[in-house]
């Protein structure tokens, strides 16, 4: 995966499947300055669902909202372009009450608590985006 490591209106994002995609994003990124100054960001692609957990905070307080999930990709599949965002959805289903009460447990508590930590008082809402990439078999 290449990101454009700039403002780029959501579009900065290039899931290349081949040395052909990725030379594409890099002539649009380098040559055309589609984006305008920057570097480019190489990273692993992680497969499997997106969630995104929104918590509303005041202080050591706190209250997970219902999952949601984002739609990137232009395509039926995820396939195509990746994009702004083509809609979205938000379900209790998405995922299961254990992985949502692990969810709450491992990174939203923690995070609470490290904001109350370093003294640094937390009114709105955090938004906490996960790949829930499938396990590593060791």
């Amino acid at each position: 995966m290449l990101k454009f490591d700039g403002l780029a209106a959501g579009k900065g994002v290039a899931v290349c499947a081949d040395e052909t995609a990725a030379m594409e994003f890099l002539e649009e990124v380098f040559n055309q300055r589609r984006f305008g100054d920057g570097r480019v960001l190489v990273e692993d692609c992680l497969t499997g669902p997106e969630v995104s957990i929104f918590a509303a905070i005041v202080d050591d307080q706190y209250l997970v909202f219902t999952p949601a999930r984002d739609y990137k990709r232009a395509l039926d599949g995820d396939q195509g372009p990746n994009t702004g965002g083509m809609g979205a959805v938000a379900s209790r289903q998405l995922i299961p009450a254990d992985l949502l009460a692990r969810i709450e447990r491992e990174i939203v508590q923690p995070t609470v608590a490290g904001l109350r930590k370093e003294g640094l008082p937390y009114r709105g809402f955090l938004y906490f985006g996960l790949m829930l990439t499938p396990p590593v078999r060791r």
